[in-house]
């Protein structure tokens, strides 16, 4: 471990100079077409050119990426993709095509700066407003350092370009097209009963559908409020759980990123404390994809997130709330074993972006008491089966979600898998709050009566003022450039 910490300090230190491709011959139809549409820039070469028919989302295929320098000195990394579905629109925050080179790329000296272009060549099913939109992406949303911006063309056909466009899959293969809804993930596997849900068998041994009524109920919405299920059938239904509150920041990317995977039998749960910000129109723009949403007054993030446990019907939960998104568009697999918990890895945002930091799953040593203190997967990146371990301990204020996971590993199966699962951002209740977690520590040290929790507790007010001195000479800061 100490060797590949200073394999990258050598590597950060002694970087080495980044050297431009030569220019691809006989491309001048495609810089003609870049030039004609994006005018934000003067593209002068191509250095990259690959084909690839790979389709991660729905509604569209990619046709050719391309790799352009612009007079200005940017790279820009250009996707040219055909589009037939209207899905597109709600994939814009989480389409960039992350990968593990992007998010911890190493940049070389004299590396130019990357924009990204993804051009959307629309067929008219795809409903664009306009023979031209161009979008950019909010920084905000952007993940990583790897590209300075991204922006989104939508070009209406029939329209004079130089790709090659594969007819074959016009209808995109989409079955879905039978749903009213759309092909998303949260409702390809969706069937519709004209009968009162409450009475209805496929609910008669599930705890709950909907949170009871009460005073304080804002609103609530989804498909299962129009009697749209789901089933535990030909593939296990998996439950995602994202708990909000004044969340408007993120909370749109993080729904794209579940609304937007591969595997086709997920259920999508919102609890909204009562927001007061744009958070609820946010949710609205989703009712359709979304299987049940509420918003009311809650008594903390712990309790919203039970109320997400009671109202899942899957085989499987996990909790990815208004920070946190699935990293990828294959996040969670497609081969589920009922019985079996997953630990996945993570990526870990700090200052707002500018840092990406990977974090692996671990096998726990069978320590319970250390387990607590330090569990072998986040919360975003465990997915665990969904019984009566799934309920979070509301004693506390930060730390049930570390507690849960020692306590699923510990009488649980489980399969560990370095498969980047999900990327949180350090913006959270327990990040924002340290005091509780000394808190909650010292309760547990109380309530379990542990001599061996009450040294974790005292290493953990040791690290705690080790970290403000070092923070206090910026060597926090030092290391995590360095270790990018």
């Amino acid at each position: 471990m100490m060797n590949n910490f200073f394999q990258k300090i050598h590597k950060k230190i002694f970087r080495e100079r980044y050297i431009i491709p030569e220019p691809i011959s006989g491309r001048d139809a495609e810089l003609e077409f870049f030039n004609r549409f994006y005018s934000k820039s003067k593209f002068q070469s191509i250095l990259v050119n690959q084909k690839h028919m790979m389709k991660e989302l729905r509604g569209w295929e990619n046709i050719d990426t391309y790799t352009c320098l612009g007079k200005d000195g940017i790279l820009y990394d250009i996707d040219i993709r055909h589009a037939w579905g209207s899905e597109i629109f709600k994939q814009t925050l989480i389409d960039f095509g992350w990968a593990d080179q992007t998010l911890s790329h190493f940049k070389l000296r004299g590396e130019p700066s990357r924009e990204k272009i993804v051009i959307y060549l629309c067929e008219q099913s795809v409903g664009l407003s306009e023979a031209l939109q161009i979008n950019t992406v909010p920084t905000k949303f952007m993940i990583g350092s790897y590209w300075k911006s991204i922006h989104h063309l939508y070009i209406l056909l029939p329209v004079n370009h130089p790709f090659e466009i594969s007819h074959s899959n016009n209808s995109g293969d989409i079955s879905h097209k039978s749903m009213p809804v759309g092909g998303f993930a949260t409702t390809r596997f969706l069937f519709k009963e004209k009968h009162d849900i409450g009475n209805s068998p496929e609910f008669k041994n599930h705890p709950m559908f909907f949170i009871p009524s009460n005073t304080e109920r804002w609103n609530e919405g989804g498909l299962r409020t129009k009697g749209c299920l789901k089933k535990n059938e030909d593939k296990p239904l998996i439950t995602v759980v994202t708990v909000v509150f004044n969340g408007e920041k993120y909370l749109e990317q993080t729904i794209q990123s579940v609304i937007n995977q591969n595997y086709d039998n997920i259920e999508y749960i919102i609890i909204d404390g009562g927001s007061t910000d744009s958070t609820l129109d946010i949710i609205r723009r989703y009712n359709d994809q979304i299987d049940y949403w509420i918003s009311e007054p809650d008594e903390g993030i712990y309790p919203a997130m039970n109320k997400g446990v009671a109202l899942a019907a899957g085989s499987h939960i996990v909790h990815i709330n208004s920070d946190d998104l699935l990293l990828y568009s294959r996040s969670i697999p497609e081969k589920i074993h009922e019985n079996i918990n997953y630990l996945f890895s993570t990526y870990s945002e700090l200052d707002n972006g500018k840092y990406i930091v990977p974090i692996k799953p671990f096998f726990p040593d069978g320590d319970y008491y250390k387990t607590t203190y330090f569990p072998p997967v986040k919360h975003q990146s465990f997915l665990s089966i969904k019984n009566h371990r799934s309920y979070f301990n509301t004693g506390y204020k930060v730390i049930s979600d570390a507690l849960l996971i020692a306590e699923k590993v510990r009488y649980e199966k489980y399969i560990v898998k370095n498969h980047a699962f999900s990327l949180y951002r350090t913006e959270g209740f327990s990040s924002d709050n340290p005091k509780y977690v000394f808190r909650d520590r010292l309760t547990q040290v109380i309530e379990y009566k542990s001599f061996r929790l009450f040294g974790y507790y005292l290493r953990l007010i040791l690290y705690s003022k080790i970290r403000n001195i070092l923070r206090i000479f910026r060597l926090v800061e030092l290391k995590r450039w360095l270790l990018n």
